[in-house]
């Protein structure tokens, strides 16, 4: 793999470089992928990677997770394979504290990129994996979008949190 001399290293380069040199059949993942997708989160220093199961999950350039990956869960954002944004949500549940959660959550909600009407989906995609953690969770970050009445904006959802507290 090369890199044109003279230009600067970027976090993006670093996520393609991992997945091009990983194991066969990876994505971006977790934290990097929820940057790709243009969430407000700051890329992690070194790229997450996630494998079909079954695949090695040995690579020093990356952190390695394992899962089953279905082709509707893969999206491309800014040219490198990555995880949709419904499953980076859970991914970043299990390592997110929670007001980092709820942030990139009402942020995905209010821009669109989940389907809050699919959300029984999502919960299934939560408990599918062993030792699937975050669960409650993401519960509690996506519970005050999921009502009858759904907020307009993040802004609405942390007043709205504020007044239940």
């Amino acid at each position: 793999m090369y890199r044109v001399g003279g230009a600067p290293l970027t976090w993006q380069q670093r996520a393609m470089a991992a997945h091009l040199g990983g194991p066969a059949g990876n994505v971006t993942s977790h934290l990097t992928s929820a940057a790709l997708a243009g969430l407000d989160v700051a890329p992690p220093p070194v790229p997450h990677l996630t494998v079909l199961r079954g695949r090695s999950t040995r690579w020093p350039g990356a952190v390695v997770h394992s899962a089953r990956l279905p082709l509707a869960d893969v999206t491309v954002p800014q040219g490198i394979p990555a995880t949709a944004v419904r499953c980076t949500l859970i991914d970043c549940a299990a390592v997110l504290g929670p007001n980092r959660l709820q942030r990139l959550v009402d942020e995905a909600v209010h821009r669109r990129l989940v389907d809050l009407d699919r959300l029984p989906e999502l919960w299934d995609l939560a408990r599918r994996g062993a030792g699937r953690a975050g669960e409650v969770r993401l519960r509690a970050a996506v519970e005050p979008w999921a009502g009858p009445i759904r907020p307009g904006s993040p802004a609405e959802v942390r007043l709205r949190r504020q007044v239940v507290e």
